[in-house]
């Protein structure tokens, strides 16, 4: 997800554009947790010529749980400069409610508590969006790893530092290793996730570690001198890939928005309806 993003409909914290998405939403068209359109917003907090909220708007037209607007407004609490449509209502010509209060003229009803709570129950049973798994593949650091010599294998996370013709760095806080590489196409794939991140990319690496023999005397010697051998522990990258971002609770995408939008919706039609019933009590 990027942070800030001036192109419309694309997904960032903070967007402004034409045709606004993200988090917070700002534009012609806006849609967001926090939206603020000139033309029409839609959000849990929604600001606009025409706002559309699940739980407060605010604009010319509004229409939400809370709802100030400076012409119409329809909601629970509904205040407006003209008209107001709502459980407990106030406007300066018509207000209509269970609690209303119009300056010309005041209508008492339950009908707009009853439309509004089945608005918000329907519509977010209809556009109910969807929220990402946060639970990415298993995984160590590359430290833990390190530190635990009893495992043989495992799929590590680390920062990737450098890439050479048959192994590749990487780095997790202060500690830094090489791993060999004995198959070109992950060298390559490795390379590609080099050269599209702008940082170090983080990545999810299969590593293995092994012992090799190695001699530390001249092979050809005489066959009755017994050569000389250690034992090295080489660590081997069977495979790499790029890690997916960390668990987080903000939303990643305008599915995800629309998730929260939704449940807030639900979560404001429960007090909505504990509000009308202390009201008739």
């Amino acid at each position: 997800m990027r942070w800030v993003s001036f192109s419309s409909e694309e997904f960032a914290f903070l967007s402004i554009a034409g045709n606004a998405q993200g988090i917070i939403a700002i534009g012609g068209v806006a849609r967001g947790v926090i939206a603020i359109g000139g033309i029409a917003s839609v959000g849990v907090v929604s600001v606009g010529m025409n706002a559309l909220g699940s739980v407060a708007a605010f604009g010319m037209n509004a229409a939400a749980p809370i709802s100030l607007a400076l012409i119409n407004g329809v909601g629970i609490y509904a205040l407006a400069g003209v008209n107001a449509w709502g459980a407990l209502s106030t406007a300066g010509v018509n207000a209509s409610g269970i609690s209303g209060r119009g300056g010309v003229n005041t209508s008492m009803t339950m009908l707009p508590a009853i439309v509004v709570i089945a608005a918000l129950v329907v519509g977010s049973i209809v556009v109910r969006g969807s929220r990402a798994s946060r639970a990415g593949p298993a995984s160590i650091r590359l430290e833990r790893f390190l530190r635990s010599p009893a495992l043989s294998e495992a799929r590590v996370r680390a920062n990737l530092v450098a890439v050479r013709d048959a192994a590749i760095e990487l780095a997790d806080g202060n500690r830094t290793v090489t791993l060999d590489v004995a198959d070109s196409s992950i060298v390559e794939r490795a390379r590609r996730l080099a050269a599209s991140e702008e940082l170090a990319p983080s990545l999810l690496v299969e590593v293995e570690r092994v012992e090799e023999v190695v001699q530390t005397n001249d092979a050809n010697a005489d066959y009755r001198h017994r050569p000389d051998a250690t034992r090295r522990e080489v660590l081997r990258c069977l495979d790499v890939g790029l890690a997916p971002p960390p668990g987080g609770w903000l939303p990643r995408d305008s599915d995800e928005v629309q998730w929260v939008i939704a449940w807030s919706a639900r979560i404001a039609a429960l007090v909505s309806l504990i509000v009308v019933i202390w009201r008739l009590a």
